[in-house]
């Protein structure tokens, strides 16, 4: 597993964190969700191609 670092105003921390704790899970587990959906996304419109 890796491990990084992203750097994000206020604004749009505090509303993923909130985002999270609505969908009760962690932030980090968020934004990792939030990146395999997009992975998956985009290999769903290229297998189409």
């Amino acid at each position: 597993m890796k491990q990084i670092t992203i750097k994000l105003d206020e604004e749009t921390h505090k509303a993923g964190k909130i985002k999270a704790v609505m969908q009760d899970m962690s932030f980090m587990q968020y934004v990792v969700d939030l990146i395999k959906k997009d992975l998956e996304t985009k290999k769903s419109s290229h297998a189409k191609l």
